[in-house]
């Protein structure tokens, strides 16, 4: 979710987020802005890795520790600078926002809100 994944590539392309019936606890545009914290918490992380012959094995590996928990308030204040664009899809609430403007925006904000770790 760093700088070398698609999130930092859709940064880098200067594109879009389209939140389509859900809000910004389901926006995954905001991990990139954690990694980008001075120093971010880390911790184990883990994923089941498919094997050359089919099978899986668990790999375990230290990264940053990814937490959504402020994600909807992050968005509520990124919604009140007015750079969203909102409106109905159907019975949808849909967001169109510039990704790299959101990013931007929440890498300063959870500097500022985040509590300081160890």
């Amino acid at each position: 979710m760093g700088e070398r994944s698609p999130l930092g590539a859709i940064y880098r392309l200067n594109g879009k987020v389209l939140l389509l019936g859900c809000g910004h606890g389901s926006n995954t545009s905001l991990h990139l802005a954690e990694y980008r914290q001075q120093s971010p918490p880390r911790g184990p992380s883990g994923s089941s890795v498919r094997q050359p012959d089919g099978t899986s094995r668990w790999t375990t590996w230290i990264d940053v520790v990814i937490d959504e928990s402020d994600f909807t308030r992050l968005g509520k204040d990124y919604e009140g600078t007015g750079a969203a664009t909102i409106g109905p899809v159907g019975d949808a609430t849909t967001r169109l926002i510039s990704q790299r403007d959101l990013v931007d925006f929440a890498t300063a904000w959870l500097a500022t809100h985040r509590p300081t770790r160890p």
